[in-house]
């Protein structure tokens, strides 16, 4: 009889343990990830120098971090275009030497996604942009933003503009594929996104036909002989 409740109580304890490192495990696993990472904190006008004035580093969770984003404060490095408060740090908003400035008029808003998530999109696609925020004491909240917003460029990883013959010869979209979409948005579109990216994340989803349109200033023509920034309502 003493064997049998000896036998009992040792199985019961290696119960015990078991459950207890699985519990341990399921913690590591459920455990965020976070990393420092190079922070834009006052606006830096195209062909500026970068300055280490200018930025700051900033410990935030691994999944919310753009693929890429420095984490140190790079150095001989001019701005290829306004870059605003609140944007990460990413090589593709780094130049060497002066580029053209923009027109007044409108900006290159560039926004850090994943095409698996955002879709295969490309130069010329209208998407949605999407305001996720809430703190870690609250749900997590999503608001539309801006509708009806043109693609730039899309570029890699490296920086080189994605299309559509790249898109479906590397079958980029399939899975998580990093890039930087460049946004064409007026002055008053990229002052909202500025104010959600200090906030919150921002996302991109394939324009709803549905959605009310965004007026978006003619500013020169694509190679498909459409207008970029023209925006037409929808007839639905």
């Amino acid at each position: 009889m003493n064997k049998h409740y000896l036998r009992l109580g040792t199985s019961l304890l290696i119960a015990l343990s078991a459950s207890f490192f699985i519990f341990r495990g399921a913690q590591g696993v459920n455990k965020v990830e976070y990393r420092h990472a190079v922070v834009v904190k006052e606006i830096i006008h195209q062909n500026e120098e970068i300055s280490p004035a200018s930025l700051l580093t900033k410990k935030a969770p691994v999944d919310s971090i753009p693929r890429g984003a420095l984490n140190e404060f790079p150095t001989g490095k001019i701005a290829a275009y306004n870059i605003y408060p609140g944007q990460y740090l990413i090589p593709q908003m780094l130049a060497d030497h002066k580029t053209v400035a923009e027109k007044p008029e409108h900006r290159i808003y560039p926004v850090p996604v994943s095409l698996s998530s955002a879709g295969k999109i490309m130069k010329g696609d209208m998407v949605d942009v999407y305001w996720f925020f809430g703190g870690e004491n609250s749900a997590a909240r999503s608001e539309q933003i801006l509708t009806g917003v043109l693609i730039n460029r899309v570029l890699n990883s490296a920086g080189n503009e994605i299309d559509k013959k790249t898109l479906e010869d590397n079958k980029i979209g399939e899975k998580a594929t990093p890039a930087v979409v460049e946004l064409l948005v007026t002055a008053e579109q990229a002052n909202k996104l500025n104010l959600a990216v200090n906030t919150g994340l921002l996302s991109l989803a394939k324009y709803k036909p549905g959605s009310e349109s965004v007026n978006v200033p003619v500013i020169s023509q694509n190679s498909m002989g459409g207008l970029i920034g023209e925006t037409k309502p929808s007839s639905d």
